[in-house]
């Protein structure tokens, strides 16, 4: 896990450069990263979304 979260860590790092240095220049970029650059803040959460209860519900209803 470590692995992703460094891995997270520096892709934020590269996109918070990118917005800052298009939209406000390079003497804003520390305080920008030290703003919203944060250790830990986005992290590898695996989901599942259940699909089948949702067309459950739609066909139950196109039936009435």
């Amino acid at each position: 896990m470590d692995t992703f979260k460094k891995a997270i860590y520096e892709d934020n790092k590269q996109l918070l450069e990118m917005v800052c240095k298009d939209l406000y220049g390079e003497e804003y970029l520390d305080d920008f990263k030290n703003e919203y650059l944060k250790k830990n803040y986005s992290y590898y959460q695996p989901s599942v979304n259940d699909v089948k209860s949702f067309h459950k519900k739609r066909i139950k209803n196109a039936l009435k």
